[in-house]
């Protein structure tokens, strides 16, 4: 069944083009989220990888610390 499409040719998909966010009319928390939300996103992501399990403690105990 295989051998029958592989000569089809796929359709052209494009993105939308991003429309650019005007930060001056969001209000604070959209004004705040917006530019820096994928910093924060990276350093926790870093913050939770690099967090350590104490010695003597549970791995539950250790995450909550």
């Amino acid at each position: 069944q295989s051998e029958k499409y592989w000569n089809i040719r796929l359709p052209n998909k494009l993105s939308r083009p991003k429309t650019p966010i005007d930060l001056l009319n969001l209000p604070c928390l959209g004004y705040l989220e917006q530019p820096i939300a994928t910093a924060i996103i990276k350093s926790l992501t870093a913050t939770r990888t690099f967090k350590p399990k104490f010695p003597f403690l549970s791995i539950q105990a250790s995450a909550l610390i």
